[in-house]
């Protein structure tokens, strides 16, 4: 193997390593936004019954 086919097989070895950082890092974030989101709703469910309960029992 010469010097420059070496070199490309480093090459195309650091960018499939490249490519595999980039898909964790996507997932990792796409679950990060889910689990937001998802709790971000328990939240506002949470706001929802404590107004409603607040209102009804006003009047």
């Amino acid at each position: 193997m010469n010097v420059l086919e070496k070199s490309l097989h480093e090459l195309i070895n650091m960018l499939v390593q490249y490519e595999a950082t980039i898909e964790k890092s996507a997932l990792s974030v796409l679950m990060e936004e889910a689990s937001t989101s998802k709790a971000k709703g328990k939240v506002a469910g949470r706001e929802e019954r404590k107004n409603d309960k607040t209102s009804s029992n006003c009047c």
